[in-house]
């Protein structure tokens, strides 16, 4: 069982306001965490688009997962420390959102790695993902 956030906890939060999230009450409590120490390793503001969603089957769901970007850093740049930090099991690559940003999770189990060009097509991260993601890059 996951341990959701309380009022106390919340008044810890440096960086995150119970606002910014769906339901903060249901957030996982490692998640964000974790998201305090990526955001103070990022040194840039970190903004939430999706978090709780009642219903959803996924991390989501469970209060495990946010959608996020972050300002002024390439999406490869989040994904890189992300992946570094190493505190997070689910990372999912958005390039073609109006903000090109992460899915970040803390799910149980053996970690998960994937990018999205376009829902529902997940693809792994791999050099062709990327290769594609700078092309795109190159012709902006």
């Amino acid at each position: 069982m996951n341990v959701t956030m309380t009022t106390a906890d919340w008044s810890k939060i440096k960086y995150f306001k119970p606002s910014e999230f769906n339901k903060p009450e249901r957030m996982n409590f490692s998640l964000i965490m974790f998201l305090e120490v990526f955001r103070e390793l990022c040194g840039k503001p970190v903004i939430i688009h999706s978090s709780f969603r009642e219903g959803d089957s996924g991390q989501h769901g469970l209060g495990n997962a946010v959608d996020i970007h972050v300002k002024g850093m390439n999406v490869v740049d989040q994904y890189l420390l992300a992946e570094k930090t190493g505190l997070f099991n689910g990372i999912g690559v958005y390039p073609n959102w109006n903000n090109p940003g992460l899915h970040l999770d803390v799910r149980k189990g053996s970690p998960a790695r994937w990018g999205c060009w376009q829902v529902p097509i997940y693809v792994p991260l791999d050099y062709s993902f990327f290769k594609k993601l700078y092309m795109k890059e190159q012709d902006k």
